[in-house]
């Protein structure tokens, strides 16, 4: 089954995310928050602290994870193509928001 295009256009998900964003950031009254998907990493980022044994080390483990993405888009890998069909399975939060966008901006089915 196709999905339906929008006459909104790709860019009206991030558009209401950053708006979201700002609205929860400067209503909420603390100088702190984590909101929206990323509000459950806190916990999974604060467990990895703790298994990796100490800020340094998870620090480490997220430049590495950055580095094989950056490898992997100079070697063009997983490019999307007009009518491809993109599959975003356990990535529901920000970088799954951005992936989708991108995809139905390439013309793919989402």
């Amino acid at each position: 089954m196709k999905e339906s295009k929008t006459s909104l256009g790709a860019g009206i998900g991030l558009i209401a995310g950053i708006i979201g964003g700002i609205l929860v950031g400067s209503l909420s009254g603390s100088k702190i928050g984590v909101s929206g998907p990323a509000a459950g990493l806190a916990a999974i980022v604060l467990t990895a602290i703790g298994s990796l044994g100490g800020y340094e080390n998870f620090l480490v483990a997220v430049v590495l994870g950055g580095i094989i993405q950056l490898i992997f888009g100079f070697l063009k890998a997983g490019k999307p193509q007009d009518g491809n069909t993109v599959l975003i399975s356990g990535a529901a939060g920000a970088v799954g928001t951005m992936v989708g966008q991108i995809a139905k901006i390439k013309g793919c089915y989402v």
